[in-house]
């Protein structure tokens, strides 16, 4: 893989890409001389193609592996707060932060009045205005929030955070952003599942494979059950295998993302079910979308 560049509204957006044997060609073309001798003389020469095929099949052990880019400060699997921005070869990550970014000082023991004072942010600030069916909605949904930041520090699989409404408008959406905000900067690209479960696999292994910190499948259709053996399967597995799109390559990525789904009364099947947690949202206003 490789890190790509691309500019949105004035902002440098980094994202994993998958490379394949033109640009590993284009790169040790670039990097070394080639040459081909003869008898008489040493002339410039392209690169065997072979070799760019070899490199693509059998990477050399040195190459360092990247798992994610991440967008903020995050702990990695033995415990440690990654801070400084670029890339940390033992966690695999690229931290990816905005110039200028300052954390601050972090206490290694926090006071009482330090986890007053974070929990206030929570509750009275960011997800005060939700209205959260049960405390246990509201709970489910602070999970979401801090999940990005201690994924790693979680053995094994996390279950799809279900953010569920009876109506449109009433801030299922805005719950997800703010999770993506938080945790990347900017709002959450979102996908919805396809019917066919096999365009839904190769979806999910499109948005693994990208290195995603949060994936949002967007409007789970209430008309209908719904049912991805993919998706259950992705759910329960802490990596996944699966054939590139476009290619006979098959590769396997670590499943470190936080799930999302939005739905108005969505019906899941069982397997589905049981690997969700629900945070439902319920206004009083018959139109919710109006309210300030």
């Amino acid at each position: 893989v490789r890190v790509i560049e691309h500019a949105v509204q004035g902002r440098t957006i980094r994202r994993i890409v998958n490379v394949g044997e033109m640009v590993i060609y284009e790169r040790i073309a670039r990097v070394a001389d080639w040459v081909r001798e003869t008898k008489d003389a040493i002339m410039p020469a392209n690169p065997p193609k072979d070799v760019a095929r070899v490199m693509l099949e059998v990477p050399h052990p040195s190459l360092a592996p990247l798992e994610a880019l991440v967008f903020s400060p995050i702990f990695a699997r033995d415990g440690r707060l990654l801070t400084e921005p670029g890339y940390h070869a033992d966690a695999g990550l690229w931290l990816d932060l905005p110039e200028g970014f300052d954390l601050g000082d972090v206490p290694l023991e926090p006071t009482p009045a330090d986890v007053a004072a974070a929990r206030s942010l929570l509750l009275d600030d960011l997800l005060v205005d939700f209205p959260f069916v049960a405390p246990s909605d509201r709970a489910h949904a602070i999970a979401a929030v801090i999940l990005p930041f201690v994924r790693r520090l979680v053995a094994g699989c996390t279950p799809l955070h279900l953010v569920e409404a009876p109506t449109e408008g009433t801030g299922k959406g805005f719950i997800c952003h703010a999770v993506a905000i938080i945790a990347t900067g900017r709002e959450c690209d979102a996908r919805t599942l396809a019917p066919d479960d096999n365009e839904a696999r190769k979806m999910l292994t499109s948005e693994l494979s990208a290195g995603r910190p949060i994936i949002l499948l967007d409007n789970a259709d209430d008309r209908k059950t719904l049912s991805s053996p993919s998706l259950a399967s992705a759910l329960t597995a802490e990596s996944w295998t699966d054939r590139l799109l476009g290619t006979n390559r098959m590769v396997t990525m670590p499943n470190t993302a936080v799930w999302l789904l939005t739905g108005n009364n969505p019906k899941l099947s069982m397997e589905l079910a049981r690997r969700c947690v629900r945070i439902r949202i319920q206004s009083d206003n018959d139109r919710p979308h109006l309210r300030t």
